[in-house]
């Protein structure tokens, strides 16, 4: 009743995020939980035993064992299906063993999570604290790194990441790092966290504090400054508080100050004059419409879009970039920081396009000739919802999530990666070139090739010299092809190199219930060894027998394997396997079957003679497992195209033996009534006369295997003269077809 009650789903328990593909480790450890409290994760346990063959003579116990173990496999194969996602689930839902799904994942996210590593430590180095987002939620994002990296075996001393916490700190907590770093003691994680949470409320409190008391000291600042020390104290006081008296006090003053030329006020109280700068707090000029946070004093004219953080408006200096313009009303100007102005000679709206594709309209964009740089005021850019930022000398611009621009650090400013129109200037334009240049004329005939401008130019209708040439990228991106792939001769010894390759004939399975054959070419002699598969999982054990026998018979060791990125030759086991005996595995390169060649070419072959022979002699396509055997015999039979003998002899070093036999000198021989596979040597070939068209050889798969010897037959000996009599009745109820067993 317990075993029972324990296998009851509880919703809540196994309610998991779907795994797509990423964050391997934490999905494999929610899946371990679950499968162990359900007392099923042994299903999963490679040392465990394999599941008995059933037998007649099973006690109760047994067949009840054997039913739990079935439905304990059932259960776990259905609960790791369903944590995938749909397109995970689609992947692996025809692998029928547990085991071999779970090791399927752990051997392509495993390796995938590993190479994680560089990224995981560029990006912990990376890291910085802004004041704009609390201090503890970037403290606990850092330490999700340092857990990602613990889970690699990376570790990281308590003491090193408090360092790299008060390291890490803001400008604005440089006095708070300071004194950190000035303390004999040594803080833990928790002492540090606690400590900045302390310092982190204590300045949220001192600020609020200082906003609710902004109003009164701002004025009561603004009041001590507009009152000149001295012995006119009594005079001059309120005339900035009062503006109706000031007013009253300049009625009837003529003449312009001194200082700057203008009337209305005394040179004494000029707040251009070098000694006022008291004066200027609350000095309002109604010309004066923008500030600008830079003199741009450079050499000429530089092209492209930069953005200022502290320009109130947009600036410009070129007058064609403008979609509408109107000119300006009055005199009005921009002041710089350094106090200098420019006159604004119009306005208008601007349209700013990015090498994203995007494009986002600047209004009110002011054209000032003066100016050096286009700038775009990052105040008024923020204004639509275009959200900035910048970090580690890159500016990423944003709006609603979506990728606007970027723009990266030049010369001290923030330059926008923008399509600009290209101001052409004598002395610092980068396209300026000469008119007879070839790689003008390149571009002028829509990047034709060399050749072709220098049979242009021998015919004398463009002069440019063709030995200037470089490589134009434009080209290399618009003209790139696959590279073609070079036949290579080999001149090896037996074993030196072996091709392997698994394949699959559409689904279908053979009578002893095969879906796959994997072949073994050695480079040097061709020579083929061919197993047939019921899953992928055997592919290991497949090459251990391939690699016993062939190292055996010949006395010599095999050096390389080479085989595709198939995940059944990258298990940990084979990979164990390979180091453990000194064997170099090769692989081929992402999506290039033609780096294994050899074995892709054999695979093409063997399909074309398996389709023949089933068509011809008009057998069912289960047999397809026989005829692969027989096409591999006789392959290896067949003297090659260059060195005029055949694989069999450069492997044995001797004539090949007569027979289709594994392990005799006999063929193997098809009972159409009985459906039993026989062995024998005594047999005449018709090879005129084809199985009718209408009879069927049956597909049962639980019925004789290829692959098994247990439903062979030998032949019984017989005397001489019964041998005639004996050969008519065997034609009489059998028809021959011709199979094959590979390794001969």
């Amino acid at each position: 009743m317990e075993g029972e009650t324990i296998k009851i789903i509880n919703q809540d328990l196994v309610r998991l995020d779907r795994f797509d593909g990423s964050n391997f480790t934490r999905w494999q450890d929610k899946v371990r939980f679950l499968l162990t409290a359900l007392k099923i994760f042994y299903i999963l346990d490679p040392t465990f035993a394999p599941l008995p063959e059933l037998k007649e003579n099973d006690t109760p116990q047994v067949v009840a064992a054997r039913k739990q173990r079935e439905e304990d496999e059932l259960i776990c194969r259905g609960h790791i299906l369903n944590a995938l996602s749909d397109r995970l689930y689609d992947l692996y839902t025809n692998t029928n063993f547990t085991r071999e799904i779970w090791e399927a994942l752990e051997n392509k996210y495993k390796a995938e999570e590993e190479g994680t590593k560089k990224f995981l430590i560029s990006q912990y180095i990376d890291f910085k604290f802004f004041d704009e987002k609390p201090l503890l939620p970037q403290i606990h994002e850092l330490q999700v790194i340092v857990n990602k990296l613990k889970v690699l075996k990376i570790e990281l001393p308590e003491a090193f990441q408090v360092g790299a916490i008060v390291a890490k700190l803001p400008s604005s907590w440089k006095g708070y790092r300071k004194r950190i770093l000035h303390k004999s003691e040594d803080y833990s994680l928790e002492e540090i966290q606690k400590h900045l949470r302390i310092e982190e409320e204590s300045r949220s409190r001192d600020k609020m504090v200082e906003e609710s008391n902004g109003g009164t000291n701002k004025a009561n600042a603004v009041s001590k400054a507009n009152h000149p020390r001295g012995k006119n104290n009594k005079r001059n006081s309120g005339n900035y508080m009062s503006p109706k008296k000031n007013q009253e006090q300049f009625k009837g003053k003529k003449g312009p100050c001194f200082v700057c030329g203008k009337p209305g006020h005394y040179a004494r109280e000029c707040r251009y004059r070098k000694d006022q700068k008291g004066a200027v707090v609350n000095a309002i000029d109604e010309e004066i419409i923008a500030t600008l946070s830079d003199v741009c004093v450079v050499q000429g004219k530089v092209q492209g879009w930069w953005y200022d953080t502290c320009a109130t408006v947009h600036v410009t200096y070129d007058k064609s970039l403008f979609k509408t313009f109107e000119d300006a009303k009055g005199d009005q100007e921009v002041q710089m920081s350094n106090e200098g102005r420019s006159k604004v000679l119009g306005k208008g709206t601007i349209e700013v396009a990015f090498t994203s594709g995007k494009r986002v309209s600047l209004i009110n964009v002011l054209y000032v000739p003066d100016m050096n740089k286009n700038l775009v005021s990052g105040d008024l850019l923020g204004k639509p919802g275009i959200k900035a930022v910048f970090e580690s000398g890159k500016l990423i611009l944003s709006k609603s999530g979506n990728f606007v621009g970027k723009g990266y650090s030049c010369d001290g400013m923030i330059k926008l990666c923008t399509n600009d129109n290209i101001i052409k200037m004598a002395s610092t334009s980068a396209y300026m070139c000469d008119s007879n240049s070839l790689f003008l004329w390149h571009n002028r005939l829509a990047h034709v090739g060399l050749s072709t401008i220098k049979r242009i130019v021998k015919c004398g209708l463009i002069a440019c010299d063709t030995k200037k040439f470089e490589k134009c990228e434009i080209c290399v991106k618009s003209k790139m092809i696959k590279k073609p792939f070079h036949s290579v001769e080999r001149s090896s010894n037996l074993l030196d190199l072996v091709h392997s390759d698994l394949c699959e004939l559409n689904g279908m399975l053979t009578r002893g219930g095969n879906r796959y054959f994997l072949t073994f070419i050695d480079d040097c002699s061709r020579f083929t060894y061919v197993f047939l598969l019921k899953n992928k999982s055997e592919t290991f054990n497949a090459f251990k027998v391939y690699k016993a026998e062939v190292e055996n018979q010949l006395g010599k060791n095999i050096k390389v394997l080479r085989s595709d990125r198939g995940g059944e030759y990258f298990s940990s086991e084979f990979n164990s396997f390979c180091e453990e005996y000194g064997i170099i595995h090769e692989c081929t390169t992402p999506y290039t079957p033609q780096h294994n060649g050899i074995a892709e070419r054999k695979n093409r072959t063997f399909l074309e003679m398996v389709n023949a022979m089933l068509l011809h002699a008009k057998l069912n396509f289960n047999l397809w497992g026989e005829a692969l055997l027989t096409a591999c015999h006789i392959l290896n039979r067949i003297p090659m195209k260059k060195k005029e003998i055949s694989p069999y002899e450069l492997w044995k070093g001797r004539n090949p033996n007569i027979g289709y036999a594994s392990n005799s000198k006999a063929y193997r021989l098809l009972d159409l009534e009985s459906n039993v596979i026989i062995e024998s040597r005594e047999v005449e070939f018709f090879e005129n006369l084809l199985s009718d068209s209408n009879s069927q050889v049956p597909t049962s798969v639980g019925e004789s295997q290829e692959e098994t010897p247990s439903k062979v037959v030998e032949q019984t000996i017989v005397p001489r003269k019964a041998k005639e009599l004996e050969k008519r009745k065997c034609w009489d109820r059998m028809r021959l077809t011709l199979k094959e067993f590979p390794f001969t």
